[in-house]
């Protein structure tokens, strides 16, 4: 199994061919993302949404940020990580909810249920993918973030 495991990670990190050491234009990257993601979450705090809607929405902003204050403070790679996961976590459940709300529909956003065209949602969902490709791209080791760095050798 570890044998399976080591080929999936060297196929995916083409076999240590490319990576990217560029701690801080990493960082700057997944800070971008996940601060655009915001954005469209704050226009979910309006008063036409359900109550639990405009509780996620001030959920994942608060979450989002202290993940990027945490990502860009961080003096060492384990807390720096917790920002990153903390983000991935807001990505993962906005990625969620935007499925659900459009395939089996959610209580109180019925007018969401099949409605695959909604320019604001589809960028959160664009935002939120990338974030979690590029934090992906940080656990397989092809990039670098900030503080942490690689001795790459050729």
């Amino acid at each position: 199994m570890a044998v399976a495991a080591g080929r999936v990670r060297a196929c995916l990190t083409v076999y240590r061919w490319v990576a990217f050491a560029g701690p801080r234009t990493t960082t700057g990257v997944g800070v971008v993302l996940l601060g655009a993601l915001t954005v469209p979450q704050l226009t979910l705090l309006s008063g036409r949404y359900p109550g639990w809607v405009r509780v996620w929405a001030g959920l994942a902003v608060a979450v989002a940020l202290l993940a990027v204050t945490v990502m860009l403070g961080a003096r060492s790679r384990p807390v720096a990580g917790l920002g990153w996961f903390a983000g991935s976590a807001v990505c993962a459940v906005s990625i969620a909810l935007w499925v659900l709300s459009r395939t089996v529909g959610l209580p109180g956003v019925v007018g969401a249920l099949g409605r695959w065209d909604h320019p604001g949602a589809t960028a959160a969902l664009g935002l939120a993918a990338l974030f979690l490709l590029l934090h992906g791209s940080l656990l397989l080791g092809v990039t670098v973030a900030r503080p942490g760095h690689r001795h790459w050798h050729d």
